[in-house]
């Protein structure tokens, strides 16, 4: 690790690096938690459900000194904070709840904290509105900063040997500002790829196993005959099936006073790919909104599409799965909450109106049963026929699958 101390300036200010400095790479594991300027004095408690955990992390390093680390720094004056200590191996089992964050190597400039914690914001402040702006340095992308708590700084009193170290670009990265990962030596990537490689294949190994409870659930037998407009007059629920065993709807939010489809419903049907494979795993799929069907021709005239799309308007459908929302007609839910825990994770009651979502059917003869319904995020990612038929009860059918036995399995790959 190589170092500069830097002379004072001819006018002496309270905000003026001790040193620069240029940093190895490291990784630290920690208790992370998103913050606002104006709730950063919850900071202490996050160290205080940290602490304890520090004897139990495997592979640490560098005895007793600890970080503060900023991230993800927002214009919205939000940031991600972690409590951490650094760690030899980013892949060791951690204490449920603490994550790991790889720093790379980069050049920083390195404040000395003379204070306690108390004035540790006002530190900050000055480091990043005073000295920053006029300093002629860029931040590099991550972190924002380092709190650095030697093994000299008393937790207790809440002063010591305390730096703050500002990751800076001055020509030992890039030299644009254009917003771009940390640069690192190949030896360096692999290690944080082969790291990320794990949790990838653990987020799939998660992903079976979601996937297989969902086509385990029960489901709920459907009483209404739900009537629709389609191109050739009126079609009923059972008429989107094909003669198929299994039916997935999207939500696709068109109020009936607006001229053109939600932006966002709009996307999402234009990255569908190829779904011939539903139909060869008995399986259909369609559109439903409640706006006319003259509205729906006309909008998917124009887009170039050649998806089934009906109108439910008039019926209760929208309704019934929580899609179209209106008091006067059902109580307001969504994802499952009902409307006080929507507006208390809102913040604001009203404007409810359309919403997206996708709901899964399956048919025994003509008897229909609903088996699935996501909302929001939930549909983020089921544009190709492998993501919707995950949605189903039958999944893919394919032979890698921990489905029910019966049911029908064909090759993986085959």
């Amino acid at each position: 690790m190589s170092s500069e101390v830097l002379a004072a300036p001819a006018e002496s200010s309270a905000f003026v690096p001790a040193r620069y400095e240029d940093g190895p790479a490291k990784t630290l594991a920690g208790l992370s938690r998103r913050y606002a300027v104006d709730t950063r004095n919850e900071i202490p408690a996050l160290w205080g459900r940290f602490v304890p955990h520090i004897e139990s992390i495997p592979n640490g390093v560098g005895g007793h000194v600890s970080y503060g680390l900023v991230t993800n720094a927002s214009d919205a004056q939000t940031f991600d904070y972690m409590a951490a200590v650094e760690v030899s191996d980013a892949r060791a089992d951690l204490p449920a709840g603490l994550t790991t964050f790889h720093v790379p190597a980069q050049r920083y400039a390195v404040f000395a904290h003379e204070g306690t914690l108390a004035t540790l914001c006002e530190t900050l402040d000055g480091i990043f509105n005073r000295w920053l702006p006029a300093s002629g340095h860029a931040l590099t992308n991550t972190p924002s900063c380092l709190e650095r708590y030697g093994e000299k700084f008393d937790p207790a009193a809440g002063q010591g040997d305390l730096e703050i170290w500002v990751p800076i670009n001055d020509g030992h990265t890039s030299q644009t500002q254009t917003p771009m990962p940390p640069v690192a030596s190949r030896d360096e990537w692999l290690t944080q790829r082969k790291a990320l490689l794990g949790r990838e294949k653990e987020l799939t190994r998660q992903r079976d196993r979601v996937n297989a409870e969902r086509r385990r659930l029960s489901m709920v037998r459907i009483e209404k005959d739900y009537i629709f407009d389609g191109p050739n007059g009126k079609v009923r629920l059972l008429d989107l099936f094909e003669n198929r065993l299994q039916l997935i709807v999207y939500h696709f939010m068109f109020d009936p006073s607006w001229d053109e489809g939600c932006p966002g419903c709009t996307g999402f049907v234009d990255a569908l790919g190829d779904l011939s494979t539903l139909s060869k795993r008995d399986t259909s799929f369609a559109l439903v909104s409640r706006a006319p069907l003259a509205k729906l021709e006309a909008y998917k005239q124009k887009r170039g599409w050649d998806r089934t799309w009906v109108s439910s308007l008039g019926s209760d459908f929208n309704y019934d799965f929580h899609v179209t929302h209106d008091e006067s007609v059902a109580p307001i839910e969504y994802n499952y909450r009902d409307k006080a825990a929507l507006v208390a994770e809102r913040g604001k009651d009203g404007d409810w109106g359309e919403a997206p979502g996708v709901s899964v059917f399956f048919r025994d003869g003509d008897t229909i049963y609903h088996t699935y319904s996501s909302y929001a995020r939930g549909s983020e990612g089921t544009t190709d026929a492998y993501s919707l038929l995950d949605l189903t009860p039958y999944g893919r059918q394919e032979d890698f699958e921990d489905s029910p036995p019966g049911w029908p399995q064909h090759p993986t790959y085959g």
